[in-house]
């Protein structure tokens, strides 16, 4: 059981290291699915509009529960990264980029141009983040949802 515990939280260090690498546009997208079971499809394919509709009806992180794939729970601030997301780092980007309020992407997460982010597009920052952290231990989305699987099996067994 230590050695799990070692190798999990060995990764963990290693992926916040890479995440602390990325462009902020992508930084919060990967904060949430290594602070979550938001599978990284159902992360990047969010809209403005359900988020906030979640938020209504059951509060942040509620929100993320809901979300969630699995009954596993989520950190505590795992709500707040789509508060941030989507009122200052989305905002920031689209008024960077000039976009008039009836044409904005209904995505919640938006590259540095407005653009609608894919996973593909991530998982190349992330092993871009990579290089520069000087990280030899490939990182994409899938990588950092399944640790964070495996970190709650590991601290928080069923």
């Amino acid at each position: 059981m230590l050695r799990a515990y070692a190798e999990v939280e060995a990764s963990l260090n290693v992926i916040d290291k890479v995440i602390d690498a990325l462009p902020i546009e992508f930084r919060w997208l990967a904060r949430l699915v290594g602070s979550s079971t938001i599978a990284p499809e159902a992360a990047v394919s969010l809209t403005e509009a359900r988020v906030r509709h979640l938020w209504e009806q059951h509060g942040f992180d509620g929100t993320v529960s809901k979300l969630s794939e699995r009954p596993f729970p989520v950190k505590c601030d795992a709500g707040y990264l789509l508060v941030i997301q989507l009122n200052y780092v989305r905002e920031a980007i689209l008024k960077k980029n000039y976009f008039p309020i009836e044409s904005r992407p209904a995505q919640v997460f938006l590259d540095c141009k407005a653009m609608p982010i894919t996973v593909v597009s991530v998982d190349t920052a992330l092993h871009e983040a990579a290089v520069r952290a000087e990280v030899a231990m490939p990182i994409t989305l899938a990588v950092i949802s399944e640790t964070f699987r495996q970190s709650l099996e590991v601290f928080i067994p069923f």
